[in-house]
This record gives C-alpha cells, structure tokens and sequence, in this order.
C-alpha cells in the first residue's frame, strides 16, 4: 500500500461532490484529482459540469483537460495519469481529494487492478468489428460473452470491440487498496435527486451546452467517443433530429438512469461511507483520527 493519503468523495452524478470536495480542499489544503471519464477531455465544459476557471485557479484540479475528445480514453492511462497526479500532490506534502462519479476510474485508481493483456488478440480483427453497428457487435457480444455488459456499456461501441478483441474487462481487488484512503459517499433521496438533475439540465443548457455541442462536431464529427457520454448524446440526437421527447426531459431520464447504475456500482464497495454533506464528513474525519 502507498503511504499516501487520500480522502474520496464519490457517489451519483447531481449529488454535490465538486461543491463538497472544494470546501474540502480549501479546509485541508488539499488538490484534487478529478475521477470523470468526461471531464478528462478538452472541450467537454459545460455539458460535465466541469470545475470553473476560478475555482480551478483557487484550488489545483488534477486530470482535466489531458486529451482531445476525438481521443480514445483508456482506463490504463488514467491509472497513469492518476497516480503521477496523486505522486505529484503528495511530493509537495499536500493532502490528495479524489472525487468524481466513475466507479470505474476510482477503483481502477485506487485499488489494485488487473488489466487486459492486449498481447492476444482473438478471432476479430479491429477493422472488421469498426465498420459494424453497435447492433452487430451487440450480436457478437452475446455470442461470445453473453450476459457480460451492463446495459449502458451495450451501447458503447469501444467498449464492445475491446471486450471483443481482448476477452472481458478489467477486474479489480476492493481488499487491496493502492493507498491510505478513505472513500466518502454522498448520496440524497430520490426526489431531492431528481430535482438537482433537473436544475442542472436547464442551467447546462441555459448556459450554451448546445452550441458547444455544435462546436465540438464541426471540429471532430459527431461519431466520437466522448460525445456518446450522459447528456451530450441526447444534444447530439436532437441535432440530428432523432429525439423522441424534448431535450431537457431526454438528457434527464438519461441521468437518471446513470445515476441508478452509479449507485449499483458504489454500494458494492464496502468500505464506503454514505454521508449528506461536508460536515458529516469532517466529522467523520476527526471522529476517525485520520491525519490527512
């Protein structure tokens, strides 16, 4: 185990972690690691509620803005970029905050993990399986892996044709713990919840998500991968027409069924603390004497 020491603070999307890790930080005199897998792209702004300019220039973010978005984000680089991020921080002798919402990265990040061996390619080759729709792949998947993916990662083209290349996805070890942490929850009911994914919908949109959208395809087309996340699918349906419902209603039945699958990944994780707020975790620290 590292010896550095590490607060997280995870749980669903609309729950208030930025807020509460920059309270954090600026009680602690931490930095912060963002643990997004959209955040992590340039030109993805407004549509992942990413940290402000002042509020990154006031407290250093870690992992934002470290790739393209026409780029393919693997989770080994994030554990690369992640760990430099959090040697970094611990070099200067300040306490490192993990937050975000991709149980993914944050395992991946702060547990040990077993990733593909991408040394032995199966039966497909790349080329093939990239000119099928992600119905044809979906076909194959079940096929071969039946019953593997969850439902949201049905849908995501990349995630198949690795599944499809290199056998199942990456496991992780929650009993063995990269670093000293402790991993803080926050999570409300369901109706404060949907509420706050509504108030954050309309102000993604009041704000110019869909002209950053707009922004994003005549750059790099509208087929990449970031652009098939949580809210910036939907914008990109409805500007090509292929909405059912309105957009806000769309990018919020959405989120929540996001938010269903965070909550699924996170409650396996026994060592989580569910909490409410920022004072519930400060306490919880000076109840636990963890020193960060």
């Amino acid at each position: 185990m590292d010896t550095a020491k590490i607060i997280g603070v995870v749980g669903p999307t609309a729950t208030g972690k930025s807020a509460v890790s920059l309270n954090l930080a600026r009680q602690y005199g931490a930095e912060i690691v963002c643990a997004d897998s959209v955040t992590a792209f340039r030109g993805l702004n407004i549509g992942s509620a990413k940290p402000s300019l002042a509020e990154q220039a006031e407290i250093p973010h870690h992992l934002l803005d470290i790739c393209d978005p026409d780029h393919t984000l693997t989770v080994a680089e994030f554990v690369a970029h992640g760990r430099t991020a959090i040697d970094t921080i611990h070099s200067r002798n300040k306490p490192v905050i993990v937050v975000g919402g991709s149980g993914l990265y944050i395992n991946a990040l702060l547990y040990g993990y077993e990733f593909r061996d991408t040394s032995q390619q199966t039966k497909y080759q790349r080329e093939e399986l990239e000119a099928l729709s992600v119905e044809d792949l979906q076909v194959l998947l079940d096929q071969d892996y039946p019953g593997l993916l969850n439902e949201s990662d049905r849908y995501n083209s990349r995630r198949i044709i690795q599944t499809l290349l290199y056998g199942p996805p990456h496991k992780t070890n929650l009993s063995e713990p990269q670093y000293d942490s402790l991993l803080f929850g926050l999570d409300t009911s369901d109706d404060v919840l949907k509420t706050s994914i509504s108030n954050r919908t309309d102000t993604m949109l009041t704000d110019g998500m869909v002209e950053e959208v707009e922004g994003l395809i005549a750059k790099y087309g509208s087929a990449i991968q970031s652009l098939k996340s949580v809210g910036y699918r939907q914008v990109v349906e409805y500007l090509e027409g292929n909405l059912e419902r309105n957009l806000p209603d769309e990018i919020n039945q959405a989120t929540w069924q996001l938010v269903r699958k965070q909550r699924t990944w996170f409650r396996k994780n026994q060592s989580i603390k569910w909490v409410k707020d920022k004072s519930a975790i400060v306490t919880a620290l000076s109840k636990s004497g963890y020193n960060i």
